[in-house]
């Protein structure tokens, strides 16, 4: 983005020295200056507003990887990994198991409640209780008039809470315990699979605009970039009109990359959202128990 600024500011500068000199000459009004001056400033506050964006991250890249000092002295690629194809995309039937499959904070509450459990008395019972019932459904309902037919997928999810006998065998703390662990696993899992979904449509999402901005709107910038010099060489355009399509083009270089690191980014939530914990939310991993072999009352 800082290199697509800078050739921004490269042709308004171009253009605001060219004004000057024609308007000294007497070939160029002052409002035609004004117009050149203030596209130059534009052009030069977009570039510090990037250079002091392109520092910053440097240095929070430096800071997460931990360097100081020489070591912060590292080489960056020119540009960011090209977009995956369409077809290597995660696909979203999927998103919903894979995130009550392996994320961290949900294995942890399992684990959590298994604990609580054999505290109480109960084994077994967080086996029962951490079993995530996980189905992929597929119906198919056809319209008896029409013959149309319309086929629904999607990973059915649901969470047994069974009843118990408690009477003597446990207390009423331990069963509110047990009731208390059951309850965060249900309400992160829930949130697990809402998480999965929302992140998934923004992956998906940010792909697309990444695909349409790499795929139609920089050929099309570039082609009237190429269009415009032809046209200049054969004196049907000014300058001026060369200049400005010099700085469009620019512009889509800097949108393009711009949809691509979103996109990148938005991979990297998803990631997390299925597999890791709540993006943004670390906090709410649960701990385990401090005392997990401590006899619990009525023992």
């Amino acid at each position: 983005v800082l290199a697509a600024r800078e050739r921004m500011h490269e042709a308004a500068e171009a253009g605001g020295e060219l004004a000057r000199r024609m308007a000294r000459v007497g070939n160029f009004s002052r409002l035609q200056q004004a117009r050149e001056i203030a596209i130059t400033q534009d052009a030069a506050a977009q570039l510090a507003r990037a250079r002091l964006n392109a520092a910053l991250e440097r240095e929070q890249l430096a800071r997460l990887m931990g360097l100081w000092g020489a070591q912060a002295d590292f080489t960056l690629p020119d540009a960011l990994p090209a977009l995956p194809a369409a077809d290597a995309l995660r696909s979203g039937d999927d998103a919903e198991a894979t995130a009550l499959r392996e994320r961290l904070d949900l294995r942890a509450l399992r684990r959590d409640l298994d604990t609580t459990a054999d505290r109480s008395g109960w084994a077994g019972v967080g086996s029962v209780f951490g079993d995530i019932g996980l189905s992929y459904s597929r119906n198919t309902a056809t319209e008896r008039a029409s013959g149309h037919r319309e086929t629904t997928r999607g990973w059915e999810v649901e969470l047994p809470l069974p009843l118990f006998d408690w009477g003597g065998a446990a207390t009423g703390r331990a069963r509110a315990e047990l009731q208390h662990s059951a309850a965060q696993l249900q309400d992160a899992a829930i949130r697990a699979r809402s998480e999965a979904r929302s992140h998934w449509l923004r992956y998906r999402t940010a792909w697309d605009l990444a695909h349409q901005q790499q795929a139609e709107a920089l050929p099309l910038a570039r082609f009237m970039q190429d269009e415009a010099v032809l046209r200049y060489n054969g004196m049907f355009i000014s300058v001026w009109e060369l200049l400005a399509e010099a700085r469009r083009a620019s512009q889509a270089v800097a949108a393009a990359t711009e949809a691509q690191r979103d996109f990148w980014l938005a991979q990297t939530d998803l990631q997390l959202a299925l597999t890791g914990t709540s993006p943004g939310a670390p906090a709410d991993l649960p701990s385990a128990p401090t005392t997990p072999n401590a006899p619990s009352e009525g023992h």
